[in-house]
């Protein structure tokens, strides 16, 4: 049904500035943050809020989605078409949802429903099979997160390598095991030493598990709840057990360390599992990603912003001067770690960025070699070596996707983390067209804080946003708008007014689906919700 002008939005005035590129038949998408009556406050995707007065009375929720179209343009405001496809109540999209679930002979649980959401979310196929494979996952990423100390006990008799097995085969392992690891539970609840064969059958299953672990340590506070609610209790008291049975028997002595680190292991991954949203497990799904604690460790420390190539690099540096103080030679490291934080003019140079990348991955492998020849594993926490490696293989996978880069910069002796997305509108590909895409580059400094910049070209026309967290980050861009214009110039492209805003969130990775699946047309603003 066509839309009268009666169902028209009419936009301030006062957003003159804001609304400088927008033409009649541009499309201004947002999400409804508050609705009183019939006035309604927009946020669009580059943060900035607008309030619109609705001249006929609709059915809007806060937090959907509101899609305008421009009518005409007059010296009063802006004239905005309401499209009808967004103005459902939420209400009439679970009553869908659940009319669905139905013909597929799934029963409309509240998980469910969520579960449809989330594969709607980041653009998977509304079948059975998804929706029954992400409700499991997500049961299994609960289930581990609870982190019992029957279920640790169980883990730490399995063979498996704790970081890098899938969330489901891990849970599954644990609850093959849980009856043995109840009995050594309540062995040592009630302080009973186990038989001496029994030990000896479970260092022997721990010293084959170790070997293919990766070591994490984590400090340990006073504990005071119950052994049975605190796993690394339990398994402190079950390695202090096997240590002193080991001892009495001469039963691999040497291999008491390394179930300390693999005790570590399974209490850090307890810990990050719990943290993990159902958002991201969709998102991890979506991508092909293999659940595994390493991975859900990447996807969580992404979204806090906490997974920085830079950061991970500053904990090689930590880590090699430990290195050196135990008398290894770390001086052709150490000149390696100065190489890969790149200067920013060599930013242009797509093969040293490409080769850098290279070289962190062989450096940590480097170090993993040398602390391993001179027998310093369980001396040293290697942790940052496993976060670094997950990283890059995080890395990787997003770019099955998109082009996503971290990049270690030296930003006048700062060292930071520039992340970049490229992205071709509407469309997923490594293949870039310079005259239809868009760059969103993520870089933080230590006394300007976090920037934020989303660039559009369409054609040769360039439209930049930027996102910023304190006033001199936005004194230092107006300062340099005539450089940069005639920079673009100079290459053919033609730079429309910048837009400086206040950043409220930070962006991450789990919101760029929802930008690359807007309908830009010839909307010149960052729609980013």
């Amino acid at each position: 049904m066509r839309i009268t002008v009666q169902n028209q939005m009419t936009v301030k005035p006062q957003l003159g500035d804001f609304l400088t590129n927008v033409e009649v038949g541009d499309t201004i998408k947002g999400k409804l943050v508050e609705m009183l009556g019939q006035s309604v406050s927009i946020k669009t995707a580059s943060g900035q809020l607008f309030t619109a007065a609705l001249m006929k009375a609709a059915e809007l929720m806060p937090g959907q989605l509101v899609e305008l179209s421009v009518s005409s343009i007059t010296p009063e405001g802006v004239f905005a078409e309401l499209k009808t496809e967004h103005q459902k109540p939420q209400i009439n999209e679970d009553a869908k949802l659940q009319q669905l679930l139905k013909h597929m002979d799934i029963k409309p649980k509240e998980e469910h429903i969520q579960a449809a959401k989330l594969l709607i979310k980041y653009n998977m196929p509304v079948t059975k099979d998804n929706i029954i494979k992400l409700v499991n996952t997500q049961k299994s990423m609960e289930s581990l997160a609870q982190g019992s100390s029957a279920k640790a006990i169980a883990m730490l008799q399995s063979e498996l390598n704790i970081n890098n097995t899938e969330v489901t085969k891990l849970v599954k392992a644990a609850a093959a095991l849980e009856p043995k690891s109840q009995e050594i539970l309540k062995q040592l609840q009630n302080n009973i030493d186990a038989p001496s064969s029994e030990i000896e059958h479970t260092v022997k299953t721990e010293a084959k598990a170790v070997q293919s672990q990766e070591k994490v340590v984590v400090s340990t506070g006073d504990i005071e709840i119950p052994l049975e609610k605190n796993p690394k209790a339990a398994m402190q008291q079950l390695v202090a057990k096997v240590e002193a049975e080991s001892k009495e028997q001469g039963i691999i002595k040497q291999e008491t360390p390394k179930l300390e680190k693999l005790m570590d292991t399974i209490t850090k991954v307890f810990d990050t599992i719990s943290q993990a949203k159902p958002e991201q497990t969709a998102y991890m799904l979506a991508k092909d990603i293999k659940i595994t604690p390493a991975a859900v460790k990447a996807i969580v420390d992404h979204t806090s912003g906490q997974n920085k190539i830079s950061n991970q690099l500053e904990g090689f540096e930590k880590l090699v001067e430990k290195l050196e103080k135990n008398q290894v030679d770390v001086k052709e490291i150490k000149q390696e770690l100065k190489k890969l934080f790149i200067k920013p003019e060599l930013l242009q140079d797509k093969e040293q960025v490409t080769e850098n990348f290279k070289e962190i991955t062989k450096l940590g492998a480097k170090l993993e070699s040398l602390i391993k020849e001179n027998a310093l594993e369980n001396k040293l926490d290697t942790t940052v070596l496993q976060d670094t490696k997950s990283n890059i293989d995080f890395i990787k996978t997003i770019n099955g996707n998109i082009n996503y880069l971290q990049i270690p910069l030296n930003i006048n002796e700062n060292k930071t983390t520039a992340e970049v997305y490229v992205f071709n509108n509407k469309k997923k590909s490594n293949m870039i067209n310079p005259e239809n895409a868009t760059i969103l580059i993520a870089l933080d400094l230590n006394k300007l804080g976090h920037l934020e910049s989303l660039i559009s070209v369409v054609k040769k026309d360039v439209n930049i946003t930027f996102k910023v967290e304190k006033e001199e980050f936005r004194k230092a861009i107006k300062g340099a708008v005539v450089a940069l214009k005639d920079a673009l110039e100079a290459r053919g492209y033609r730079l429309n007014p910048l837009k400086i805003i206040d950043i409220e969130e930070k962006f991450n990775l789990l919101e760029l689906e929802e930008l690359t699946n807007v309908d830009m047309g010839q909307l010149h603003l960052d729609i980013r919700v």
